[in-house]
């Protein structure tokens, strides 16, 4: 893992984040580098406003191909900060969950209910493994989509339906985080997977 007091440019971040992604050709794993070193250019952009016509159309063919996977592109990631956590004497799990709403594509399938249940999209339980004792950031532990599945019909009252409701997202929660932990534990100080 990179020490926190190094600055990095642009450039350096994306190489070092994603140099070592395992996509079956070099050349995706620059386009994965020059995608991540354009994105952090200008993170509040989108890919037509920072990537020439036929850049964007790269990058599409790349995010479309069979070779390319969020798996893929977020292991080095994860090995590193596992491996930065066994190095510490302790860290700090920090779980968050973002909905990702996609009530704007509305022919998009396979998603589920999300806020009040009037959106559909997903949620990303995402988790930063922290060193407190220095405020160190050591990186992304873990991260993992889930649906949450639509409330059963209301027979007795509103609460029933939003606590069976709770109950069910809670326990996918729950289930995410014995997979975090299960992962974490199970990574030698190097960041391997244990034999």
């Amino acid at each position: 893992m990179l020490s926190p007091a190094i600055l990095l440019s642009s450039q350096q971040w994306a190489q070092a984040t994603f140099g070592s992604v395992q996509l079956g050709d070099p050349r995706r794993v620059q386009r994965a580098v020059d995608l991540a070193f354009h994105l952090a250019q200008h993170p509040q952009a989108s890919l037509p406003g920072v990537l020439s016509p036929a850049g964007l159309e790269a990058a599409y063919r790349f995010v479309h191909s069979s070779h390319t996977s969020y798996e893929h592109l977020v292991a080095p990631h994860l090995q590193h900060t596992r491996q930065a956590c066994h190095q510490q004497a302790q860290v700090l799990l920090i779980q968050d969950t973002t909905e990702m709403d996609y009530q704007a594509h509305p022919t998009t399938r396979g998603l589920g209910p999300i806020g009040n249940g009037t959106h559909h999209g997903f949620l990303l339980q995402s988790v930063l493994a922290v060193v407190p004792q220095h405020d160190q950031l050591l990186g992304l532990a873990h991260q993992e989509p889930f649906l949450r599945q639509p409330a059963l019909r209301k027979r007795a009252s509103n609460n029933a339906g939003n606590a069976n409701g709770n109950r069910r997202y809670g326990s996918a929660v729950c289930a995410s985080w014995a997979r975090l932990l299960l992962a974490v534990q199970s990574m030698d100080s190097y960041g391997r997977p244990l034999q």
